[in-house]
């Protein structure tokens, strides 16, 4: 019994690893985001030419500073889309979450540093207070249509 529970726990953590990095990296595409999120709108207005047009969405909406909190992030995120996208409970209105929010702004002040040098951290204040054209809500398509 014990040896038949080894071999079945052996092969499950075979699985994920083989499994895992491909997952993590199907996941991580723009392409897989839109599928069954209902960011369409946000999606064809970034590919319009946007200044972000070729960044995928987890290089601005996860963490980069540790896988942990890369992973940890991602899986909380996608749960909390795919319960709220099966459920019906996705809001017209959808806007990030404080957590969000400061991710966001730590990759905005990680791609862009050398611009950002000089400029203050406030927790109160975020880049796209300033570049309101950057955030989806503002970009291109959005601001013309509107």
């Amino acid at each position: 019994m014990k040896k038949n529970l080894l071999a079945a726990l052996a092969i499950i953590v075979v699985i994920l690893a083989i499994a895992t990095p491909k997952i993590m990296s199907s996941t991580s595409k723009t392409s897989f985001c839109i599928k069954c999120h209902v960011m369409e709108r946000e999606y064809f207005e970034l590919k319009r030419g946007a200044v972000h047009a070729n960044v995928e969405c987890v290089e601005c909406h996860l963490p980069h500073d540790n896988a942990v909190h890369y992973f940890y992030f991602k899986t909380h995120s996608g749960i909390k889309d795919v319960i709220s996208f099966y459920s019906g409970r996705v809001p017209e209105d959808i806007r990030a979450s404080q957590s969000t929010k400061e991710v966001i702004e730590k990759n905005c002040r990680r791609c862009h540093g050398e611009l950002v040098a000089n400029v203050r951290e406030d927790s109160n204040f975020h880049c796209w207070d300033c570049h309101r054209t950057i955030t989806h809500r503002t970009n291109g398509f959005m601001l013309t249509k509107q």
